[in-house]
């Protein structure tokens, strides 16, 4: 898996390629982290560059929005290829998570104000 990080004004994009799995979960834990700690108040994950997502990548996205929560900051996950938004269908995460269509979308909400972690507005991608 290979991240890119993007700060903008009110988010960080974190851009993601590759598989997120057993291998790799961790890495994203600590990636997602210090952008908690460097004190990001809101992450938009860009998922479109992932093809593949285990129960351990899961279990990480899980693990940095409920950090960004205490930390009272907003999280949300943008452009999921239909392999990797099955998992979320499956898994019943849709609601869990504020999924965006585009990155594009999910900055809109963000500079509109409109973000929140389960966001009303949110659709999910289709698949």
């Amino acid at each position: 898996m290979e991240a890119t990080i993007d700060r903008q004004n009110l988010y960080s994009l974190v851009r993601l390629r590759g598989e997120l799995d057993l291998y790799n979960a961790g890495r994203l834990r600590e990636i997602l982290g210090a952008e908690i700690e460097h004190g990001a108040s809101t992450l938009v994950v860009d998922l479109s560059g992932i093809s593949y997502v285990d129960s351990s990548g899961i279990g990480a996205l899980i693990f940095a929005r409920t950090a960004m929560e205490k930390a009272g900051g907003k999280f949300c996950l943008a452009a999921l290829q239909a392999a990797v938004l099955s998992v979320f269908r499956m898994t019943r995460l849709l609601n869990f998570f504020a999924i965006f269509d585009s990155v594009a979308l999910a900055a809109e909400a963000t500079q509109a104000g409109a973000l929140s972690g389960r966001t009303p507005g949110a659709q999910p991608a289709r698949s």
